[in-house]
């Protein structure tokens, strides 16, 4: 089993339950899709729940990393269900604390290869 000092998850409404007593600084950002689909439940989600735990040293901006807003507005892309805007990841790497020069990122649900682009131009904000 690989470990990870940081990670982010991206569910739904119903699917932060499926992970159970989080750890103590992980954090739920809301995107705010004013695009999104409608599904199955009467009541149409237009938010969709990112559970981040950034690593242990990068929990605070007191490292001269400015703060990171935890709700982020965009559309989702059309075409490749799941697939994340450019600008939702770089929202996600800044509340990681994200250092291209030090870390790596694994995509777990590479799909589309939108979010290992949206890496590739990540610059640190």
């Amino acid at each position: 089993m690989r470990l990870y000092d940081g990670w982010a998850v991206a569910t739904s409404v119903d699917g932060i339950f499926a992970y159970g007593q989080l750890p103590v600084g992980t954090r739920i950002m809301s995107w705010i899709k004013p695009n999104a689909i409608p599904g199955a439940h009467r009541i149409r989600s237009m938010w969709e729940p990112v559970i981040v735990y950034p690593a242990a040293g990068r929990r605070s901006n007191r490292s001269g990393r400015g703060a990171t807003p935890d709700v982020w507005t965009g559309g989702a892309p059309r075409g490749f269900i799941g697939q994340k805007p450019e600008g939702w990841t770089h929202w996600v790497l800044d509340a990681l604390s994200y250092d291209p020069d030090q870390d790596h990122v694994s995509d777990i649900f590479s799909g589309s290869g939108a979010v290992q682009r949206a890496i590739e131009s990540y610059t640190i904000s």
